[in-house]
């Protein structure tokens, strides 16, 4: 039977909060810290730092996750431009991006997913898992690519 045709008791979408994708995390094994702010979660997969945020008035659920290593801008940066633009033309998720700044160069990877219409639970752990497989992936060919041994577990 569709969620909608359940008794009012059962559950559909409802709306995603902070808490609910800290309860999603963490009754899939994970462990996340809430930001002092309380604005977003916090965690480390596979070394590679990582945030989960609601954004856009809670209608978009984001998750970013970034190289932990400064890499050496004058080096790396026309090289590592080119490989996240042919990622780009070859895959449209996640969205890959350099920052630098006065430690150096950084390779974040994001995916923003709508969730103004609410989510389940089951939706919802989807999401967040599947947006988190993709950046890993996504990070990990990055360290490949520039030479870099990964974090161990």
């Amino acid at each position: 039977m569709a969620w909608w045709n359940k008794p009012a008791a059962a559950v559909g979408p409802e709306p995603v909060t902070i808490q609910r994708m800290q309860q999603a995390l963490e009754s899939d094994g994970y462990t996340v810290g809430v930001h002092e702010s309380g604005e977003y979660l916090h965690a480390g997969f596979n070394g590679f730092n990582t945030i989960f945020a609601l954004e856009n008035e809670n209608k978009m659920l984001l998750v970013r996750s970034w190289l932990g290593s400064n890499l050496d801008a004058s080096e790396t940066r026309q090289s590592l431009t080119e490989w996240v633009n042919e990622r780009h033309t070859q895959e449209y998720f996640p969205k890959t991006y350099l920052v630098e700044d006065e430690d150096g160069l950084q390779v974040y990877s994001e995916i923003y997913s709508p969730c103004e219409a609410g989510l389940t639970e089951d939706q919802l752990k989807m999401v967040m898992g599947v947006s988190l497989e993709t950046i890993v992936s996504r990070l990990s060919d990055a360290q490949e690519f520039l030479g870099i041994q990964p974090e161990s577990a």
